[in-house]
């Protein structure tokens, strides 16, 4: 196995750069100047690609605009703030005892077309730090300050996140190096660490939060994933899109981590008839054929999926299938769980309906799924079922990141003695 510690770059997740490249200038954070790097790297961490630089520019209040080409920023700074981002990139050295190899579990997020996460991540950052930066910290932090601190789980759970807070960290300040003992999906226990970070304390708090809340959030969603995909085998366990706005990919991502499956990323790769498009057609059977006539004449292929509230609704798609060449896929049989006075529920509907498809079609099953009832659910035979809870109403896990005092102290004495 390979233990060389996993770099991720924007090369890596395949993010849309285009907007790095931009004339208008992107939010400055406001930071004390870099220290004179002491730190070896070897050729081969430095190679990866020049927008981390572009990143860390942005980072250290170097404008867009005032860029022509990542070369430019070996002299758009001070000789000694160059000559750190040079030597000093996000990477493993030969100093770090590394933690495990993450590198051959990753679970890589969710494609998307349009979806530009170091975007997100950038957003994040300056909604957090403003115009002038994290003034706490450049008021009472030494410019010079190195510390170390670590990850530490609060609760019991499966964590997540771990790749976009590492991606996080590297955005604020390549220099920081992070290391992992748990990947994206692995079990955590309250009093774990499970990962710690080395750098310059600055930049450290001033990624903290935003890295901490990707992960929370990320981690509670794969968590609750985790149990409710346990409990639906054999069946598989879906997330939908009422997911938080702006955070579809990364949502998704967590339901990926957690052992789930995704549906549609949006309104874009799959089609999918619901009772508001069933009661403008008219009839189930005319948006089928509205929705073949549209595909075969956009020369479009992907999957359809239809919603049907009963009986007599499955009954009419079968018939229009038998009667009609149809690209559909799926047959969605919403609430057709129905809740029983006791907090039980009744699946019989369900199953029958289950029994009426007789597999020539992926069956959904919508509508009363909790992580109380999915189990029974997922013994009917369905092929699917999805549940927005999974991210519309999630329970964070608690994570925390916890500077070690006492190095962080003697780093300080060293400092200035030096």
């Amino acid at each position: 196995m390979c233990m060389r510690k996993l770099i991720f770059t924007p090369h890596f997740f395949s993010i849309p750069l285009s907007r790095l490249h931009e004339k208008t200038p992107s939010p400055a954070f406001p930071t004390p100047p870099l220290p004179p790097a002491t730190t070896h790297v070897s050729a081969g961490d430095y190679s990866t690609g020049k927008e981390g630089d572009i990143i860390s520019s942005i980072m250290f209040g170097i404008q867009l605009s005032q860029l022509v080409s990542p070369a430019s920023l070996l002299t758009a700074s001070s000789s000694s703030r160059s000559r750190s981002r040079l030597v000093v990139k996000m990477a493993a050295t030969t100093t770090i005892n590394h933690g495990k190899s993450i590198q051959s579990a990753m679970v890589k997020p969710p494609v998307h077309p349009t979806y530009d996460l170091k975007g997100v991540i950038k957003l994040a950052l300056s909604e957090d730090a403003g115009d002038k930066g994290d003034v706490t910290c450049l008021a009472t932090i030494p410019t010079e300050m190195e510390v170390e601190a670590y990850f530490l789980a609060k609760d019991d759970g499966i964590i997540a996140g771990i790749s976009l807070a590492e991606m996080i960290f590297n955005e604020v300040d390549p220099t920081l190096k992070v290391e992992w003992y748990k990947k994206d999906g692995d079990s955590v226990f309250k009093g774990l660490k499970f990962g710690k970070v080395y750098g310059r304390a600055y930049s450290i708090v001033l990624a903290e939060r935003v890295a901490l809340n990707f992960m929370q959030r990320m981690s509670g969603i794969a968590t609750l994933t985790k149990a409710m995909a346990e409990a639906a085998n054999p069946a598989c366990i879906l997330e939908t899109r009422k997911t938080a706005p702006a955070l579809r990919l990364v949502d998704k991502w967590a339901v990926l981590i957690g052992g789930g499956k995704n549906h549609r990323m949006g309104l874009f790769d799959m089609v999918m008839i619901k009772d508001n498009h069933i009661s403008i057609s008219g009839s189930v059977s005319n948006a089928l054929k509205s929705v073949d006539l549209y595909l075969t004449n956009n020369n479009l292929q992907m999957g359809v999926e239809v919603e049907t509230r009963t009986f007599e609704e499955i009954h009419e798609v079968l018939r229009y299938a038998d009667e009609n060449k149809t690209f559909l896929s799926r047959i969605m049989l919403d609430n057709m769980v129905v809740p029983q006075g006791d907090g039980d529920v009744d699946v019989s509907m369900l199953k029958e309906a289950v029994g009426i498809i007789n597999g020539r079609f992926e069956t959904e099953a919508s509508g009363n799924v909790t992580l109380e009832t999915v189990h029974k659910i997922g013994q009917t035979g369905v092929t699917y079922i999805s549940s927005g809870a999974l991210t519309h109403s999630v329970k964070a896990l608690d994570i925390s990141l916890k500077i070690d005092t006492e190095l962080a102290l003697e780093v300080g004495r060293r400092t200035k003695r030096a």
